[in-house]
């Protein structure tokens, strides 16, 4: 399902538009990282709306879900852009 550049980039072939909700909480290219991430917060991505799961990430209440969501997003980033 994904499509890696001579430079090792991959790139979404979700064929949906990539917007900020298929980043953070459907695209497949980063599944692994997100599902980590939502272990470790404890957020169920199967049962909440849209709306909710982003107040509940986008929100960290402590400095240790601030350090995990910067990792995921990091992580998560790098992944699509190889680093760069």
């Amino acid at each position: 399902k994904f499509l890696a550049s001579k430079d090792f980039v991959i790139h979404c072939t979700c064929s949906i538009l990539d917007d900020e909700h298929h980043f953070l909480f459907v695209c497949t290219l980063n599944q692994d990282i997100r599902d980590t991430y939502f272990r470790k917060i404890n957020l169920d991505n199967t049962t909440l709306d849209p709306i909710s799961k982003s107040k509940i990430i986008l929100n960290p209440k402590t400095d240790e879900q601030v350090k995990f969501l910067g990792s995921y997003l990091k992580q998560s980033s790098t992944l699509r852009t190889g680093g760069t």
